[in-house]
């Protein structure tokens, strides 16, 4: 093969790997546009089906009925989360992979870094932040409600626990504080991810972890090579 025809045949194969990142990276950055519309989508519903299950709440009268919404909350939580993790995750590899790579040339998700190192990336954190108050107010509001009926129909739960004597209102007593002891704790944790999931901490860490996979990869790579040699 002539040198021209060898140069040519070299510049081909390096524009096809260019395209094939680019390609990549376009995937990937549709991919984080997604996750934020179906997070989006999520957190509307979850928001809506739980003020309908409080809407219907406070036309049985049933303490119980409130239990479901917070169930509800959780999961929404733990699903968003899950979206805006992935999010966070895609992104850091972007940079890794693509941005400090071969495509230097594109800094989307590198500008992003540093304008969340000065505080001024505020549009998705408000978002997190606000939906996070929401969930939590409406999961109070469910606790609230719940105990408010159980007492219309019951008492006190913490008198008739008192009493000791086993009967229906006894052991829904024991439902309601161990039920909501238990919702409360589940959603408190959720809602705690769901605002760390997109902390610059947490950006930095996914960051490393592919930075790591990268290196051992070369080293693999390298390994491969002079056992080859």
């Amino acid at each position: 093969m002539s040198e021209e025809k060898l140069t040519t045949a070299i510049a081909i194969e390096q524009q096809t790997d260019k395209d094939v990142l680019i390609a990549e990276y376009q995937a990937l950055r549709d991919e984080i546009n997604t996750n934020s519309q179906v997070a989006s989508n999520a957190a509307t519903v979850a928001v809506t089906a739980t003020v309908a299950f409080i809407t219907f709440g406070l036309g049985s009268r049933n303490w119980a009925v409130f239990l479901a919404p917070a169930l509800l909350i959780i999961v929404s939580v733990i699903f968003v989360t899950s979206q805006y993790t992935s999010t966070a995750r895609i992104a850091a590899y972007i940079r890794r992979r693509h941005e400090e790579g071969d495509l230097r040339d594109l800094k989307w998700e590198s500008a992003l870094k540093e304008i969340r190192q000065v505080g001024k990336d505020s549009g998705t954190i408000n978002f997190i932040l606000s939906l996070s108050v929401t969930f939590l107010l409406l999961t109070l509001a469910c606790v609230g409600l719940s105990i408010f009926y159980f007492v219309l129909s019951y008492g006190s739960p913490l008198t008739i626990l008192a009493h000791g004597q086993f009967s229906q209102p006894l052991v829904f007593s024991v439902i309601l504080i161990v039920g909501w002891g238990v919702l409360l704790a589940l959603a408190l944790r959720a809602i705690y991810q769901l605002n760390r999931c997109f902390s610059g901490k947490n950006f930095e860490l996914h960051y490393n972890n592919w930075d790591a996979a990268f290196k051992e990869l070369a080293k693999r790579a390298a390994n491969g090579s002079s056992a080859k040699g």
